[in-house]
């Protein structure tokens, strides 16, 4: 066989196979595709709570809590600040004695202290303490 006649063959037999393919399916036109229903996702209700109060008094037992577990400094700095203010706020309420407001107003002031020392110089919230 010369080849030329295998090529001829060669393509022959390229070209029936080609044939031999399965059709390929185009799908649904654009104008078919929006005829169906769309299949709605179950709906979840949303029950609403009741309201939760915020208590200032169990904030600042929890965060003294926090002080004596092991943090990073970033986050030992973050409790420390929001201790010193939260024991600034509940001072603000004025139903404490003079004495226990005293007290507190000594404990958010060392707190403060204690993260200034602890803190670099520029270090990111000193403005805020």
């Amino acid at each position: 066989m010369n080849p030329i006649q295998f090529l001829f063959c060669f393509l022959t037999f390229l070209l029936l196979a080609a044939c031999a393919t399965p059709a390929i399916d185009e799908g649904k036109k654009i104008g078919e595709a929006g005829s169906e229903e769309l299949e709605q996702p179950p709906t979840v209700p949303v029950l609403k709570s009741e309201r939760v109060a915020g208590d200032t008094d169990r904030a600042v037992e929890n965060y003294q809590k926090l002080l004596d577990l092991p943090q990073d400094p970033a986050s030992r700095a973050e409790t420390m600040r929001r201790l010193a203010d939260l024991q600034l706020e509940q001072d603000e309420t004025g139903t404490s004695s003079f004495e226990q407001s005293e007290q507190r107003l000594r404990k958010s002031i060392a707190l403060y202290n204690t993260l200034l020392t602890e803190s670099p110089p520029g270090a990111p919230g000193n403005d805020r303490v």
